[in-house]
């Protein structure tokens, strides 16, 4: 039952992950402080939401008589997690615009390719 319960809290934390990250989707932050704005609350979005399920799924997870340090704990673990998620929600890097193409580096471009493979394998 344990397991059951600790399965569907994360199911639910993964669900409500998606639902904040798409509250904005369609508004692109408009300066560098709109965009810092979007951050901090993803960030404080996705701390309280990974702590509450953190707690869920400790408090279900933890020994018998240890409740209360799984439940601490797991709020800890799930509060910095979604922490950092909810931080990785927004980029704000000026750098890094994605209104222009991606520009990879695919070395010199006069480059010989590698030879073709032998068939002479296995030796005969």
């Amino acid at each position: 039952m344990r397991m059951f319960l600790a399965a569907g809290a994360l199911g639910l934390m993964m669900a409500s992950a998606g639902l904040a990250y798409a509250g904005d989707a369609g508004s692109a932050p408009v300066d560098q402080q709109t965009c810092q704005q979007h951050q901090n609350n993803h960030t404080a979005a996705g701390v309280a939401v990974g702590a509450v399920v953190g707690g869920v799924v400790g408090n279900n997870v933890a020994a018998h008589g240890h409740h209360g340090a799984g439940t601490v704990l797991g709020a800890v673990v799930g509060g910095v997690t979604g922490g950092v998620i909810g931080h990785s929600t927004t980029n704000c890097d000026p750098s890094q615009s994605q209104n222009g193409p991606e520009v990879v580096d695919t070395g010199p471009p006069n480059e010989q390719p590698y030879p073709p493979p032998s068939n002479n394998y296995p030796p005969k």
